[in-house]
């Protein structure tokens, strides 16, 4: 795992010709990882095979299968090493995808190697909780950043409470219908198989949150700038070193370096960047009341702003493109808007195919409750899927993402989710009850009618008892035919009545 996670963050197959190496550790961890577990599967074949033979034959399926993958990336490892084809990387893919389907298919052919009887459901539970475990981490370590650039404010209070309940809903919407005990082998297997699209939705959705709350930030930032610009510029109409001594007030403000060791815009940048541009606007006197054209000092002193603040933020502009071309960011902006939106509309629809698989085998009629608690998830998953595409229109998606409702966005869609599961539950709640107070009432009334249709007093039977009152009549053994249920009766009446 700790070679995995260091191999990892050198994983780009988009410039394969210099990770050649990189890829030939990921096959080498992956043919150790195969071979290791060779050994421990043969081990338990080994242990178990005088008391339960009839394990043992699947046993040495999955043993042959893992032995052919390891096959697999041993090759790999040879023809990562003699530079071949670019595309060999996908035969990791297949080679895994086959791997999966080959296991899942002996585990239910042998029904002894399925997930039934297992801690299947509390371990994804785990995991998925380790998952938004690590995105609150990583959401915090964000806001620490934003806030000690920016210091503390509304905006900010507001959008670490947005993160936070975002998250907490997503919580909430997971293990609310958390499988309480096994519902069937086919099925079991699919909603342990679902969890991969899910948890892989899940990261990039939490990732995105990180992102657009580093982007809001910086676009905050540039509005304060061209905000103090407007009013020293046009309403103070200040030109040369004053202009300058106040832009680079505000500028102070953003403490550009802060804890950036690799900012390009940063300024102490040799070069050109934020201090030769400040230079640059002492000579300049374009700034007029009634123009808005501030030359070109003023507009070279924002993009050194822009590109500072982005990679002070981390922000990176794509491969093979001019660092100093402001506009090559919008490119990665709209990337994760895509994502984004996708990831959390994936979310959603997984979120009620579970439902529907949990819910599927409690009872024989469908339960009209969970079928709208579904349905809701399809649309509300759907809607945000439909969002994604908004990016086509340049402009729209970066007048939308410039605002603080895109995470916003996902917020309340969780949670139109979760007030519409209250509203069923509450209603589903309402509706039994009300059928088993009902229930109840009616055995009562049963009982009253039966008491009051004999007025006569009945003489006393042999056990004590009154003779309508009696459950057995006068000792024979047998239930009379006209005696009431009494307690016993009615209760035995009522249990029967929930369960059916």
């Amino acid at each position: 795992m700790v070679g995995f996670a260091s191999v990892g963050s050198q994983f780009a197959p988009e410039v394969i010709d210099q990770n050649f190496r990189a890829f030939q550790t990921m096959s080498i961890l992956l043919l150790i990882n195969r071979g290791l577990l060779v050994i421990q599967y043969s081990t338990v074949a080994v242990l178990i095979s005088k008391k339960h033979k009839g394990v043992v034959r699947p046993l040495a399926f999955i043993i042959v299968i893992l032995a052919i993958t390891a096959g697999v990336y041993l090759g790999l490892i040879f023809g990562f090493a003699l530079g071949g084809h670019p595309d060999i990387y996908y035969i990791w893919y297949i080679a895994l995808v086959i791997e999966a389907i080959a296991v899942v298919g002996v585990s239910m052919r042998w029904r002894l190697l399925s997930f039934t009887h297992t801690h299947l459901t509390k371990r994804m539970g785990l995991l998925t909780l380790i998952i938004l475990g690590e995105g609150i981490i990583g959401v915090t370590r964000t806001v620490n950043k934003v806030v000690l650039e920016s210091t503390w404010n509304g905006q900010a209070f507001i959008q670490i409470l947005v993160i936070a309940m975002t998250i907490y809903f997503l919580w909430q919407l997971y293990f609310d219908h958390h499988p309480p005990s096994h519902y069937g082998t086919l099925l079991q297997q699919i909603w342990a198989l679902l969890h991969f699209p899910f948890h892989v939705a899940l990261i990039l959705l939490l990732e995105g949150i990180q992102q657009f709350a580093r982007i809001l930030n910086v676009y905050n930032q540039i509005t304060t700038l061209l905000l103090s610009l407007t009013e020293n510029c046009l309403l103070k109409n200040l030109n040369g070193p004053p202009l300058s001594a106040a832009l680079n007030t505000t500028i102070q403000t953003f403490h550009l370096n802060a804890g950036n060791k690799h900012s390009r815009g940063s300024m102490q940048q040799e070069g050109g960047g934020i201090a030769h541009a400040l230079e640059a606007v002492q000579n300049s006197t374009h700034c007029a009341a009634n123009t808005t054209d501030f030359g070109d000092p003023i507009e070279e002193l924002f993009s050194q702003v822009i590109i500072a603040l982005f990679k002070r933020n981390d922000i990176d502009p794509p491969a093979n493109t001019d660092p100093s071309d402001v506009g090559s960011f919008n490119r990665v902006f709209k990337l994760v808007y895509i994502y984004f939106f996708i990831s959390a509309g994936v979310v959603l629809l997984l979120l009620g195919l579970f439902l529907w698989i949990v819910r599927r085998r409690r009872t024989r009629r469908r339960d009209v409750y969970d079928a709208v608690a579904i349905g809701m998830r399809v649309v509300v998953g759907v809607s945000l899927l439909g969002l994604a595409a908004v990016a086509s229109n340049e402009e729209l998606t970066n007048s939308y993402m410039q605002s603080a409702w895109v995470i916003g966005t996902v917020l309340v869609a969780l949670v139109l989710v979760v007030l519409t599961d209250f509203i069923l539950n509450f209603l589903a709640v309402r509706n039994v009850s009300r059928r088993y107070s009902t229930a109840v009432e009616q055995l009562q009334l049963n009982r009253v009618r039966a008491h009051s249709s004999d007025p006569q007093p009945q003489p006393k039977t042999d056990d004590g008892r009154y003779g309508h009152i009696s459950v057995h009549d006068h000792g024979t053994g047998k239930r009379s035919p006209s005696a009431p249920p009494g307690v016993a009766g009615i209760f035995e009446q009522v249990m029967q009545y929930r369960r059916h």
